[in-house]
């Protein structure tokens, strides 16, 4: 049959587009798409996002598949560029799935579709949680990146967004801050419900002054299908439209640049009126504007170096949840009141 033909021929890692496979085997376009499935339920091809219809040369074996969402533009670059490196530096392949939002219905498809590989990373952003459900209740390998609300544990490495806050939190209030609001966009409503019950707990330690205004709204601050960006604008215009303005904003966002642009539409000064900090992303700190990076290197490292001991047997099938702490930040910019 065709994906036979298609099978013994030598495309060393990678199938041609599949208009060059038609045309090079003389049948219609549907005609290659059926063969090129059924290899992929072979497990013989895969489609990779970030190298096409991939090769396996040893199916199921030395395997892993990375699950990310392209489409939401939330798969980190370096932290992919680190994956693959630190993987196939220990001599496994790693193949990048794209999975959109609802790609499986159905617990038994999640199974035969990706019930391949010798162990599965689910990164930042991707949003069908069925598909690491499914995994783990066959006994698959499976490690997440996200703190995401899931019916059925799923091992974890994540940044500690808590240390961050209390960090932060603790650096104001050295400072003689008082005044201080939560901006959140993060979309994981595990982290958000965490992130809030430890400010409650910093409020009432150090008594930090709140108005009703300036809460975050955990469904509509977290609902992904809301463009990040306008969630941000709704929450400044809640925290800088009013009367009462917080003396300092802890931003929950990937990268502070925007937030950063929004001050001065309300005519306030970084440094003098008001106080920025929070999850940078390659941000530059300046005077009242402190960006605090966490490392999608070390994500990375930790990811596969939990992911290699369950591989091997060496990590509890229910292992604890592995929080990797920020990247120092630079209060240098930061005035005392």
């Amino acid at each position: 049959d065709l994906a036979g033909r298609i099978a013994l021929r030598n495309y060393y890692d990678q199938l041609p587009p599949l208009r060059d496979l038609a045309k090079e085997y003389g049948v219609s376009l549907r005609t290659v798409q059926n063969a090129v499935e059924l290899l992929c339920q072979r497990t013989l091809v895969i489609s990779d996002s970030t190298r096409g219809i991939r090769i396996l040369r040893h199916p199921a074996n030395k395997v892993i598949c990375v699950f990310c969402n392209f489409r939401k533009g939330n798969s980190n670059d370096e932290l992919i560029r680190t994956l693959r490196e630190r993987i196939e530096a220990d001599g496994y392949e790693v193949v990048f799935v794209d999975v959109p939002a609802k790609v499986c219905t159905d617990p038994s498809s999640a199974f035969w579709r990706y019930g391949w590989a010798d162990g599965y990373i689910s990164l930042n952003g991707t949003t069908d949680y069925l598909i690491d459900r499914c995994l783990k209740s066959f006994q698959m390998n499976v490690l997440a990146a996200n703190r995401a609300d899931r019916e059925t544990p799923v091992s974890c490495v994540d940044f500690d967004h808590v240390l961050l806050l209390r960090q932060l939190v603790g650096e104001l209030v050295r400072r003689g801050y008082r005044h201080i609001a939560l901006s959140f966009t993060i979309c994981s409503r595990l982290i958000c419900d965490d992130v809030l019950a430890a400010f409650a707990e910093l409020q009432r330690e150090h008594g930090l002054v709140e108005y009703p205004q300036w809460r975050v709204d955990p469904v509509r601050d977290t609902d992904i299908t809301i463009p990040r960006e306008a969630r941000i604008a709704d929450q400044f215009r809640r925290l800088l439209g009013g009367v009462n303005k917080p003396e300092a904003i802890i931003c929950y966002h990937k990268g502070m640049r925007f937030v950063k642009a929004l001050v001065g539409e309300y005519g306030l000064e970084l440094g003098t009126d008001l106080q920025l900090l929070g999850t940078g992303y390659g941000d530059l700190p300046s005077r009242g504007f402190i960006p605090v990076d966490f490392s999608y290197v070390r994500l990375a490292q930790e990811l596969w170096a939990t992911l290699r001991q369950m591989i091997q047997g060496e990590e509890s099938e229910n292992a604890a949840l592995r929080l990797l702490p920020p990247e120092p930040a630079d209060f240098s910019f930061l005035p005392s009141k």
